[in-house]
């Protein structure tokens, strides 16, 4: 009975210690899966910021090749219009924030600083002659010739009227 007996407490103590092992095995996996779950969250957080990260630098990429294809098609329309300095013509596009006209109104003003009072331009696009030098005509309109002159250092295309009575003269200065 005494060998009974201590072999019944032996199966408890076995069970028991069983059991004891399984809440531990237990405990420790909900650590591990708790661990594994926190070591996912941040995968996942540090996966989100780099896409973040990804995603501004796709948009600083496309923000600065936006501005550098502004910036040249600018440049052509400057040198187009015979504003050829590109240093200057960046520097107002950057500060006239690519507003071509002022960045034209600019330049216009400068030029005419440089040259004096003689090259101003006195309404809207008329300019005193003896402000141009001219070079050759280009070509005949209805209205008179269009020449390429220097104006203040720059090649443009001036028209120079030509008005036979003076109804056609007040009808020219009403277009312009």
């Amino acid at each position: 009975a005494a060998k009974k007996k201590d072999e019944e407490a032996a199966a408890v103590e076995k069970a028991a210690a069983k059991a004891r092992r399984q809440q531990q095995l237990a405990a420790a996996a909900v650590v591990a899966k708790k661990k594994e779950d926190q070591a996912a969250a941040v995968e996942k957080d540090a996966v989100h910021k780099r896409q973040e990260k990804e995603r501004k630098q796709d948009e600083e990429l496309r923000e600065t090749a936006e501005e550098h294809t502004r910036t040249a098609t600018a440049l052509r329309q400057l040198a187009d219009m015979g504003f050829t300095d590109a240093t200057t013509n960046i520097s107002l596009l950057k500060q006239f924030h690519h507003n071509i006209n002022d960045v034209v109104t600019q330049l216009v003003q400068s030029l005419q600083s440089k040259c004096g009072n003689e090259a101003a331009i006195t309404n809207g696009w008329k300019v005193p002659a003896s402000a141009l030098v001219w070079k050759h005509r280009l070509g005949n309109g209805s209205y008179g010739s269009v020449y390429e002159v220097k104006w203040g250092g720059v090649l443009i295309a001036a028209k120079k009227m030509s008005i036979t009575v003076e109804g056609d003269r007040q009808a020219i200065e009403k277009m312009l």
